[in-house]
């Protein structure tokens, strides 16, 4: 197209059905071989707790290196949501460099930015108040782990 040449990634494809509450996702399935999941159900969406449309979760796919290889998103908006998530499975980024881009807040896109590791969503809230926002969260390569979380296949040994 326009003298251009380009490949098309399938991977990378989305899917939206627009009905209520939204279905959106892209690239691989939950279940698929070699992946785990992480899954953020809406409850704990503070856009969707003010909204009291707190049905729907937001769920994404890793590969064995922790890199986003597939999303799913349920719930008010989800089409607008796997924006992000869908050039996070093009360009083959991690759940931790999702985890470490400042959001808007309160929005929908709350749940890709606490999907990541929702069982550090409830440690990061305290965290941020009181405390100039400059600087948070850390960069995806300055290896900030939850504390008391050793589950977290992204956790760095100190």
């Amino acid at each position: 197209m326009l003298g251009i040449r380009r490949t098309a990634q399938v991977a990378a494809v989305r899917r939206v059905t627009y009905t209520s509450p939204e279905v959106a996702a892209v690239g691989r399935p939950a279940g698929s071989a070699g992946t785990t999941v992480r899954t953020l159900h809406h409850d704990e969406v503070d856009r969707a707790i003010v909204e009291g449309r707190t049905a729907g979760f937001t769920r994404l796919v890793l590969d064995r290196r922790g890199r986003v290889v597939g999303a799913t998103v349920v719930g008010p908006r989800a089409g607008e949501t796997l924006a992000e998530l869908t050039s996070a499975v093009r360009r083959g980024l991690r759940a931790r460099d999702l985890a470490g881009v400042m959001h808007p807040y309160p929005t929908w896109g709350d749940g890709p930015w606490n999907a990541p590791s929702p069982r550090c969503a409830s440690s990061w809230r305290p965290l941020l108040s009181g405390v100039p926002l400059e600087g948070w969260p850390p960069s995806a390569g300055a290896g900030w782990t939850c504390a008391g979380d050793p589950a977290d296949p992204h956790r760095r040994a100190r």
